[in-house]
């Protein structure tokens, strides 16, 4: 098989991207409008739990894009040969114009921060609890704000940066580019670490006035990694047998992909079962309530489903040699770990302001669909920049070749 590019298009995004990523922005689009035009009609309760199903729909594709940074730093730390079927998939998705399009959608939730956290409340109503009070000079709406944008652009300066220097070595094959990257993408999980915890400390954790968790952050580096590697995994399995995926996906590209969605799912396990195991053993009021507010109102349903989902079923399903083989089984695989993805966020997210029990409301639908349409379309745009698949490394042609 001939790899030179000149005679082949075989490193060409798929065709379809292009309807894809038009679908996404009308669809996202034409939601979000509908979405504030109602946001816009309604008053009272109804206006906040609106909002609150914003922020659902907002942390529901920024978990995904922090997934794909993750991803993106750990495949150049590393530079194993698992990562080169999806790293430009992962790029994409966490690129920096994806980061500037969640700082756009993140303008809403700053306009609305009364309505969402108990630390944008009046000086009144914080003077009254002791807590909120200690924590005024971090959590206020202007430090909050001014924490958010910053992090938005730490995470854009940290995709663009390995991006750019990735597309840059299919140019010119420099080998130092390559330890470039890793030099830099190693100190950066770090960075993505500490900063990510700030980040969902600020934007879901304070949803709660008392609550705290030391394993929170953790939980939102690998459950975000494991979505991400499952958005990357069903596009490679459903599109094994098409161009240009067709020519280099094969099992040992396939098996590498389900072992590590197996070891995310178990990293995944164990850290929410130290939170719980942590939490259990302090048998504190401030933090036992995060629990007891899942196991009420029908929650802790979803708990369990969620145990059995995404853990023990995947788990099982991944331990299948057949499943890692087979293309379309690893794209069924993944494309169930994304369902529980989502409504992984939803019982950690939504539990925090409604109390009327897990079931969706219609604007948890529509908001989404609209930030998921918005998102989609970035992805799109953002991988036809580029080779699908890093031709500076040989390891995945050659594979390729040898199979």
């Amino acid at each position: 098989m001939n790899h030179n590019t000149s005679d082949t298009n075989h490193d060409a995004p798929p065709a379809q991207l292009g309807k894809l990523q038009w679908a996404g922005l009308l669809v996202g689009g034409l939601l979000l409008l509908v979405f504030f035009g109602l946001l816009g009609s309604t008053s009272g309760q109804a206006h906040v739990e609106m909002m609150q199903s914003y922020l659902f729909g907002f942390m529901c594709f920024t978990s995904i894009t922090i997934g794909m940074l993750g991803l993106t730093l750990l495949h150049h730390t590393v530079r194993g040969s698992w990562g080169l079927s999806v790293i430009r998939m992962a790029e994409a998705g966490a690129s920096a114009g994806t980061f500037i399009l969640l700082a756009i959608l993140y303008i809403p939730i700053v306009m609305y921060y009364r309505e969402l956290y108990p630390w944008a409340a009046d000086s009144a109503t914080i003077a009254k609890d002791h807590i909120l009070t200690n924590r005024a000079h971090w959590m206020n709406p202007t430090a909050v704000t001014i924490r958010a944008f910053i992090l938005f652009g730490i995470w854009g300066l940290l995709a663009n940066g390995l991006r750019r220097s990735s597309v840059r070595q299919d140019e010119n094959n420099d080998e130092n580019e390559a330890q470039n990257r890793t030099n830099f993408a190693a100190p950066g999980i770090v960075l993505l670490t500490l900063s990510v915890t700030l980040a969902v400390t600020d934007w879901v954790m304070s949803l709660d006035a008392h609550w705290f968790s030391t394993m929170f952050g953790p939980l939102f580096i690998v459950g975000p990694g494991l979505g991400a590697l499952a958005v990357c995994s069903l596009i490679v399995g459903v599109n094994a047998n098409r161009d240009p995926f067709k020519h280099y996906i094969r099992p040992s590209v396939t098996r590498d992909l389900g072992n590590m969605m197996l070891t995310f799912t178990m990293l995944w396990a164990y850290f929410n079962f130290s939170q719980f195991l942590i939490i259990w053993n302090g048998n504190l009021p401030a933090t036992a309530g995060y629990y007891y507010a899942r196991s009420v109102e029908g929650w802790n349903a979803v708990g369990c489903a969620l145990i059995v989902g995404q853990f023990f079923i995947p788990f099982v399903w991944l331990l299948c040699p057949s499943t890692k083989r087979n293309p379309m089984n690893l794209a069924k695989v993944a494309g169930w770990l994304l369902v529980m993805r989502v409504i992984d966020v939803y019982y950690i997210v939504t539990p925090m302001y409604r109390t009327t029990g897990p079931m969706p409301h219609l604007a948890d639908l529509i908001a989404f669909l609209a930030v998921g349409g918005l998102w989609v379309c970035v992805f799109c745009s953002q991988i036809k920049k580029a080779s699908i698949y890093p031709m500076h490394d040989r390891r995945l042609l050659e594979a390729t070749d040898h199979a």
